[in-house]
């Protein structure tokens, strides 16, 4: 993505390419993490920090044991509360 198009209304409709396409569609996910290209630049909205709020601004990451095969794929992560928090 090179560029976003945003309409009167501040949404974004489109989509540019460094190759020269345009995406068009009526709704964006911005996974460009800290990249922020659709929150920050494209929408032009800050990035607030919220660390003086937060109890916890970590988090521990682990793979459990999974049978993709039999159970497929989860389209999603878990967050799951343990005994200490």
């Amino acid at each position: 993505m090179t560029d976003a198009d945003i309409d009167q209304r501040g949404h974004i409709t489109a989509l540019r390419t460094k190759d020269g396409h345009v995406i068009e569609g009526d709704l964006f996910v911005d996974c460009s993490g800290f990249r922020g290209l659709l929150i920050n630049k494209a929408l032009r909205e800050p990035f607030l920090d919220m660390s003086d709020h937060l109890l916890n601004d970590s988090a521990v990451a682990t793979a459990v044991p999974h049978d993709d095969a039999i159970h497929g794929v989860e389209p999603y992560t878990s967050s799951i509360a343990m005994s200490s928090g």
